[in-house]
């Protein structure tokens, strides 16, 4: 359905959902934003309705980086990428300047410390990069500002 619709540039990168077996395509830059190189830590959290969420720090050039392509993108979508497949699709809600955000879902306990483990380790080729084209609009993820800012969302 996509085909023949890529703008120069970018390319079509599917995200799996595991229970339907189904998948979605996103069409996304080919060149990231950023990579796993640039961040220093992440962890989960649980969250206020006991929902775990997931909190990151980039490393200083990687906040710099963050910091830019939030402000430049807001309300697009970022692609968490791991070998080829997207893992996250967060929304973009304001520009993180600081370089400590959350990704909260509808995650269970398992998937948010499988993304924790994939941001957190830096050798990993996660990429980050731009959706230019949404084929939904029913994900609820977002990412935040972390250490209890509300400020600067990025929903998924």
């Amino acid at each position: 359905a996509l085909e023949g619709k890529i703008p120069l540039g970018y390319e079509i990168v599917y995200k799996h959902y595991k229970e339907s077996g189904q998948k979605e395509p996103y069409i996304v830059k080919l060149k990231p934003e950023l990579t796993g190189y640039y961040i220093k830590n992440s962890y989960v959290m649980p969250g206020v309705f006991g929902t775990p969420y997931i909190g990151f720090e980039f490393n200083d050039e990687g906040s710099k980086i963050f910091s830019e392509v939030t402000g430049n993108n807001i309300g697009n979508k970022l692609a968490i990428v791991l070998d080829g497949n997207i893992i996250s699709t967060p929304v973009i809600r304001s520009r993180i300047p600081t370089g400590h955000g959350i990704i909260e879902d509808r995650y269970t306990l398992e998937e948010a410390s499988d993304l924790a483990i994939i941001l957190g380790i830096g050798m990993l080729p996660t990429q980050i990069k731009i959706i230019k084209v949404s084929s939904s609009s029913t994900d609820t993820n977002i990412i935040q500002p972390g250490y209890g800012t509300s400020d600067n969302k990025v929903e998924q």
